[in-house]
């Protein structure tokens, strides 16, 4: 299909490896900082979606639509449901399976 030679051709090319470092899209500040803050307010909110989907025995369905290489759905799936201790593991709140 000739739409998808564009995305191809990107993912190919490398444009959609998350680099860390000190520049780009997913530089440290981003990484450390503002998804990790995104994730701590976010939280709340998607426990208590989670917890009212659990209740009524139903799957959460998420879908992330736009143009992008899905930020928002890694920012989802790596949302914990509360901070690790030193000898906690991190559970998720939203399993990928």
């Amino acid at each position: 299909m000739p739409e998808e030679k564009p995305y191809s051709e990107a993912v190919s090319s490398g444009q959609y490896v998350k680099k860390s470092g000190l520049d780009g899209k997913y530089d440290n500040v981003r990484r450390l900082w503002e998804d990790a803050v995104t994730r701590l307010m976010l939280r709340r909110h998607l426990a208590k979606l989670v917890d009212d989907k659990k209740k009524k025995l139903q799957r959460l369905k998420v879908m992330d639509l736009g143009c992008g290489g899905g930020d928002g759905v890694d920012i989802l799936m790596k949302t914990n449901a509360k901070d690790p201790g030193i000898y906690e593991y991190e559970i998720s709140l939203v399993d990928d399976s």
